[in-house]
């Protein structure tokens, strides 16, 4: 398994590389959740998922780096 980036190293704002559910790339809103976009369907919107360090039960997204 890959290391990831724990819950306080992530920046809000700041776009982030890494293994989620639905999506790789996801923007951190500064609490615990990561914004992305998801294709489903045909469709495409934009979707959240929980950073794992958040509930290891259900947190889906563990982010690898920083985006420049």
């Amino acid at each position: 398994m890959s290391k990831y980036l724990k819950l306080e190293e992530c920046e809000a704002g700041e776009a982030y590389y890494g293994s989620g559910r639905n999506f790789s790339i996801g923007i951190f809103d500064g609490h615990t959740n990561f914004h992305g976009l998801r294709y489903k369907f045909g469709d495409r919107y934009i979707d959240g998922e929980t950073h794992y360090d958040a509930d290891p039960t259900h947190g889906t997204f563990k982010p690898f780096r920083k985006l420049k």
